[in-house]
C-alpha cells in the first residue's frame, strides 16, 4: 500500500455502524450478498482507534486532523501522526473507510 497522503480527506463506509462498548468501538459492516442472507463483519477498535475513527467525517484531511488532536491532547505531531497513519491503513485494509476523490 502506497503512503498515506496527509491532504487526503476519508470518510466512513455507508454500511458501517459504530456503537460503543466500555473503552472500545464495535464497527460492523454490513454485507447483503442476496436476498434474505445477510453477513456481517464486525472489527474491535481500541479507545485511540476510537477518537481517531470519530474524526473521520469525509470533510477534515488527515493533516488538520493531526493538528486538532495534537493541540487537543498537548502531545507532540509525530506520535499523533504515526498513530494516525498507523489507523489508517488499518482501516484502508479492512474496507472502512475511502478516501474521497
Amino acid at each position: 500500500m502506497n503512503d498515506v497522503d496527509l491532504d487526503t480527506v476519508y470518510r466512513q463506509v455507508e454500511n458501517a455502524v459504530a456503537k460503543e462498548i466500555e473503552n472500545e468501538l464495535m464497527i460492523t459492516i454490513s454485507k447483503n450478498e442476496a436476498p434474505c442472507i445477510s453477513h456481517n463483519s464486525i472489527y474491535m477498535i481500541n479507545q485511540t482507534g476510537s477518537i481517531i475513527w470519530k474524526r473521520i467525517n469525509g470533510q477534515t484531511r488527515l493533516k488538520e486532523l493531526i493538528k486538532n488532536l495534537s493541540e487537543e491532547y498537548n502531545a507532540s505531531i509525530d506520535r499523533i501522526e504515526n498513530d494516525v497513519i498507523a489507523m489508517i491503513r488499518e482501516l484502508l485494509q479492512k474496507n472502512l473507510i475511502t478516501p474521497i476523490e
